[in-house]
């Protein structure tokens, strides 16, 4: 897959979008949340995406390893955000940051609307909820070959 190409495919018993992106620095309160995301510009995605939240798979460029991943697609309510984001969050945890690196992302379901929040403690744990249920509804499941890296 590459940049210029988007397309839906049958998996999982779902329907899946493909894309990738090139890293970029988002606002930054991932990490303080527990949860770092890797921010990839918007138009990276297909338009009729719905905003909330995604689950799936994701490779770092240039790496062999898939992850599960939990993603955030929208505005962010409980922030006021205006513009539109797409953070993912890697199930693993890295040592390092990957900024300018491009990530392979593969979305095979939708967990939930986008939504705001009465506080920051309530988010942290629908944030916390949504990372449990992409391992889980991931768990025991096979990555998409179209993600899938060079071999180790």
């Amino acid at each position: 897959i590459n940049a210029e190409y988007m397309g839906f495919f049958r998996l999982l018993g779902e329907m899946a979008t493909f894309f990738e992106g090139v890293v970029i620095h988002g606002a930054g309160r991932g990490k303080g949340l527990g949860t770092p995301t890797a921010n990839v510009p918007v138009g990276c995605l297909a338009n009729d995406i719905a905003t909330g939240i995604h689950y799936g798979w994701a490779r770092i460029a240039n790496e062999s390893t898939v992850y599960p991943m939990v993603m955030s697609v929208g505005y962010n309510p409980y922030f006021s955000c205006s513009n539109k984001s797409v953070e993912v969050h890697i199930l693993h945890e890295f040592t390092k940051d990957f900024y300018d690196e491009i990530l392979h992302v593969a979305v095979v379901g939708f967990l939930r609307p986008e939504a705001n929040f009465e506080s920051l403690d309530a988010l942290i744990a629908a944030i916390n909820h949504d990372k449990e249920s992409a391992r889980s509804l991931l768990a025991g499941q096979t990555p998409p070959s179209v993600i899938v890296g060079p071999a180790s």
